[in-house]
């Protein structure tokens, strides 16, 4: 486990850990006198006790998510840059934005990353594996409806795409595991309160609960009954067909460069900032293109952290998409890793305009921070500065 001993770069680890959270106090002091509400764990509907989620956990958990990028990094890119990931998350607006607004989602992406960790492991140390993957898996299922799902099915996908025998077979009785807990936990939680239970799930997943949906399918049907055509209406377009054909809009766009790396879906419906800045974008596309031809058949369950967004009641949730933002960045890390590897002066070139462009747009972003994002929130929210971001 070598990736673990990460003693030569802790310095490093601890200047950018400082870096970022001073982003997260320039844009907190900026926004001053706002205050977000926090949220609750999903076992608070069931259990009748308000357990909420603060902003000293929050705090918390980014620096859990700084560390396990920190040890993932030395893990994926040990002979080249371990720091590349941790830089690359550290400095997007995604991650400290979601920090300065006490999002769960913060919390949620440490749960994702501890996970990761965890299938790692298996290979190096089993028990210290089982140990870090079953405590995700708790903690996980205990928090957000979301882990009911995303963690038992990428644990099935893990499975289906492992070839080693006794490897499959570890990760075959954990996933029966995972499957009975995830099982035993829906039946206890449904006879302890049937209501709620409902309720979380019909407030959570809402891709197919907007009366705009229904009202569309209701005015298609309505013009084809004018049209002599009732009947054929109900089989060709009724709320499962046109429901799967906006799962897969929307997973389209969701795969979208431009949803990444511009201000085009605003974050917290408010910040022109974007996501992941403009300049990651060309190692971002190396990556994609070296990982494919590369088959790396892994990067698959990365598509499992999209059903958070894909679930939600936008076309695109960019707020829950941020879960699939680690996979962003090994795209990222990898695509600027094989940039400084190889030799020619266009290569060079592409590296020396991403760092430009980085530069460029990232004291501009602060500058906006300062000048404008107060006034753009207060236009979007009112003058109510108590507000609930999910």
């Amino acid at each position: 486990m070598s990736f673990l001993r990460v003693n030569k770069y802790l310095p490093r680890f601890f200047l950018i850990v400082f870096l970022h959270f001073l982003l997260v106090y320039f844009l907190s002091k900026h926004l001053s006198g706002v205050s977000i509400l926090p949220d609750k764990f999903f076992i608070s509907t069931f259990l009748g006790k308000e357990f909420y989620i603060t902003k000293t956990f929050i705090y918390l958990s980014e620096f859990f998510n700084l560390f396990l990028i920190f040890v993932l990094g030395n893990y994926f890119f040990a002979d080249k840059n371990p720091l590349l990931p941790l830089l690359i998350y550290s400095f997007s607006p995604w991650s400290f934005y979601h920090t300065a607004f006490v999002s769960p989602y913060i919390f949620f992406l440490s749960i994702v990353l501890l996970f990761v960790l965890g299938i790692i492991l298996l290979k190096e140390n089993k028990g210290l594996s089982i140990f870090v993957i079953t405590f995700s898996l708790f903690l996980g299922i205990s928090t957000s409806l979301f882990f009911l799902f995303i963690l038992p099915l990428f644990w099935f996908l893990f499975y289906l795409l492992v070839e080693d025998k006794k490897l499959r077979s570890t990760v075959e009785k954990f996933l029966i595991f995972s499957l009975i807990l995830v099982f035993s936990l829906i039946v206890v939680t449904y006879l302890v309160n049937k209501e709620a239970v409902f309720s979380y799930f019909k407030n959570e997943l809402s891709a197919f609960g907007d009366p705009g949906f229904i009202n569309m399918i209701n005015t298609y049907r309505g013009e084809s009954v004018r049209e002599g055509f009732g009947f054929l209406s109900k089989i060709v377009e009724n709320k499962y067909i046109l429901g799967f054909e906006f799962i897969v809009l929307k997973l389209l766009q969701s795969l979208t460069p431009a949803t990444f790396f511009t201000s085009q879906e605003k974050m917290f419906g408010f910040s022109f900032s974007p996501p992941i800045f403009l300049g990651f974008l060309i190692p971002f596309v190396y990556g994609l293109y070296k990982s494919f031809i590369s088959r790396n058949k892994y990067l698959i369950l990365g598509l499992v952290l999209l059903l958070p967004s894909l679930m939600s009641l936008n076309l695109i949730n960019i707020d829950r998409l941020i879960l699939f933002f680690p996979v962003v960045i090994y795209l990222i890390s990898y695509g600027f890793s094989s940039l400084s590897d190889s030799k020619g002066l266009r290569f060079r070139f592409l590296i020396i305009l991403s760092l430009f462009i980085l530069i460029f747009q990232f004291i501009f972003t602060l500058y906006d921070i300062r000048t404008k994002e107060k006034e753009r929130f207060i236009r979007y929210y009112g003058k109510i500065q108590e507000v609930k971001i999910r």
